[in-house]
């Protein structure tokens, strides 16, 4: 995260800190368990939030994270308290990308029928016009990918292949992220935490389309 974008988000945080009736740094702290000192930082933009505060930030004041890394507008639109209201504009570097949810146990045949949960803003050389973005949902593939993750999906990338991890379709359960196996009965999905069993899957189920590769996980958003 640049200088600038830390201190857009700042200024994005005390606003939303004003409008939820925080008026004090502290009780923002308070909240989170940080210092004022902390909050302070963040706001002005000379500390940089890790991903995780800033989640911890958005569920306390009731927005949606993406709200603070938006770069659609500029915050010169904000009615910013004076000294802050400053020309500063957003950064044309980040997408505005759907997001879908792991939890969805509609059939489907491909991604189109599925309603995005919210949007979220990448960089742009996290997107391509052949990925997206799906929220884990289930903590199948921890410590690996944890829940509430974001992982961006290459939907043209379903080869499989050894030691790689894939978003696959099943029609009990839904979307699901999975280490992929091939062998002569069909796949197994297998999961990273060994609490959660492997999934067989025949070649018929294959053919029926009871099961099918989305595609192949090129990134986590997480916290480490």
């Amino acid at each position: 995260m640049d200088k600038e974008t830390a201190k857009e988000i700042g200024l994005l945080i005390r606003k939303k800190r004003k409008e939820r009736g925080l008026k004090s740094q502290g009780e923002l702290a308070k909240r989170i368990g940080v210092s004022s000192e902390t909050i302070q930082k963040y706001e002005a933009g000379t500390y940089e939030i890790p991903m995780g505060k800033l989640r911890k930030i958005a569920e306390i004041l009731e927005t949606d994270i993406s709200y603070f890394l938006c770069k659609h507008y500029t915050l010169n639109n904000y009615n910013i308290s004076s000294g802050d209201n400053k020309n500063y504009n957003y950064s044309h570097n980040y997408q505005k990308i759907p997001v879908y949810s792991l939890a969805n146990n509609q059939k489907i045949s491909d991604l189109s029928e599925i309603i995005p949960i919210n949007n979220l803003m990448i960089a742009k050389e996290f997107n391509s016009e052949n990925a997206i973005i799906v929220r884990v949902v289930d903590r199948g593939m921890e410590p690996i990918i944890k829940n509430q993750s974001y992982v961006g999906i290459d939907l043209k990338n379903k080869e499989i292949l050894p030691g790689n991890i894939y978003c696959a379709y099943l029609s009990y359960e839904g979307l699901i992220i999975k280490y992929i196996i091939k062998n002569y009965e069909g796949i197994i999905l297998k999961s990273a935490n060994p609490v959660f069993n492997d999934i067989p899957i025949s070649k018929k189920d294959l053919e029926n389309r009871k099961c099918f590769i989305i595609g192949k996980v090129k990134w986590v958003w997480q916290d480490i």
